[in-house]
């Protein structure tokens, strides 16, 4: 079973300079009402996890970024990785790819490969990778990324930082806890110096390094970390606010982890309330605390209870990140373990086999999230008689794991 409880390591920290900056700033371009209009319009949409419209309005600025601007300038190249962004988000991750590689091109034909903008759309594609598990080239991404950036813009920028974060956050992924301790901490360090103590690009990188010392173990140390984030959040941004949110998820999750089960569910109560409060009930945000919170129940032996919740979570992100989306494969498995705990093998089988199909068409044959699902199918098929094929399909992760070298699997 594949929670969602810390989804805001990769949105928050992996995004970049918004191209509203590059859109109003640069002086001396002619630079239409409907194409400043077209951006706020996708950008709002996308705030709003309304993907599907965002993604056509995108296309839309594109269209008139080439129009205005040409088909091979910067401000274009910029719109294109937005454009990507927003495929990448829907799980359209096959037209995301070389739509980043042609704004690379681009930009490294205009301003060269050692130039902020260009640092930036790497570290997009660089996202993407991670997204596939394709960890390597993740890797290997966000290293040049950080490279150009401290060339750039020197060793204590916050861009260095965002970067020494999203490489971080491969490592933790991939188990290499010793390589991603330092990056947190020389992270922390710079936004601290830039920003203050008291900033939420502190409290993010904060919530990323309290999950990793509770991969090590380290549950004190987590939980402090994990309470200063929330304190920053909840001050700076309010409750209510995405990061907020995310970070009451996290330590609800800790507090499962020792066994504090009621603290743990006023934590995901709240994160769900606040989130409906300002985001409405059909935002992406809220079906992530509802999926958090039927997870909490089914592993209270709550099953009723969780299957509503995981029934609503399945609604809310199939509207809007359509039915192929790799979370859509997420909520299925989580729900099929729901109807599995009741002996409703028919059912549970079902949304497996469709789980299965989606993470394999949208994330590959080799992918860590598919190994998930594999083992979760072969549980039924134990409890179903049939040893066999539950094996093969039992090899068939271990492989995909061994491929990937992981020390401490997560799923």
């Amino acid at each position: 079973m594949v929670s969602v409880f810390n989804r805001r390591s990769l949105r928050a920290v992996f995004s970049a300079m918004g191209l509203g900056v590059l859109l109003y700033s640069l002086a001396g371009l002619a630079q239409s009402p409907e194409l400043k209009y077209t951006y706020d319009q996708y950008t709002k949409l996308q705030a709003a996890g309304r993907y599907v419209e965002a993604l056509r309005v995108a296309e839309k600025a594109v269209t008139l970024g080439e129009k205005e601007f040409g088909v091979a300038h910067t401000v274009t190249a910029n719109l294109l990785s937005d454009l990507a962004n927003i495929y990448r988000e829907t799980g359209k991750y096959g037209r995301a790819e070389p739509i980043y590689k042609k704004a690379l091109v681009i930009l490294e034909q205009k301003v060269g490969a050692l130039h902020p903008h260009w640092a930036r759309v790497l570290n997009n594609l660089a996202v993407l990778y991670w997204s596939q598990g394709r960890y390597k080239e993740a890797e290997e991404a966000h290293k040049r990324a950080l490279t150009v950036r401290e060339k750039v813009l020197g060793p204590s920028h916050p861009k260095v930082a965002q970067s020494l974060n999203n490489l971080a956050e491969v490592y933790r992924l991939l188990g290499r806890f010793a390589n991603a301790r330092p990056l947190y901490e020389r992270a922390v360090t710079i936004f601290e110096e830039t920003h203050g103590n008291e900033h939420p690009r502190v409290a993010s990188v904060l919530n990323n390094a309290a999950l990793l010392a509770r991969a090590e173990g380290r549950y004190e140390e987590a939980e402090v970390l994990s309470m200063r984030a929330l304190r920053i959040d909840s001050k700076v941004l309010g409750p209510g606010h995405p990061a907020t949110s995310t970070d009451l998820n996290n330590l609800a999750s800790l507090y499962q982890a020792r066994g504090r089960f009621d603290e743990a569910e006023l934590m995901l109560k709240r994160a769900l309330t606040d989130r409906e409060k300002v985001l409405g009930p059909a935002h992406p945000d809220v079906a992530q605390s509802l999926n958090n919170l039927a997870l909490f129940h089914f592993q209270r032996s709550q099953f009723t209870i969780a299957e509503t919740g995981h029934k609503r979570a399945l609604a809310v992100w199939e509207k809007h990140l359509g039915p192929r989306h790799p979370e859509i494969a997420t909520s299925l498995g989580n729900l099929a373990d729901v109807y599995n705990a009741l002996g409703r093998y028919a059912e549970a089988e079902a949304l497996y086999r469709r789980a299965l199909d989606i993470r394999e068409s949208a994330l590959g044959p080799e992918h860590l999230h598919l190994a998930t699902s594999l083992d979760a199918y072969a549980k039924l098929l134990r409890a179903t008689g049939r040893i066999a094929e539950a094996v093969r399909f039992e090899n068939r992760a271990k492989k995909i794991r061994a491929k990937h070298s992981i020390v401490n699997p997560r799923n």
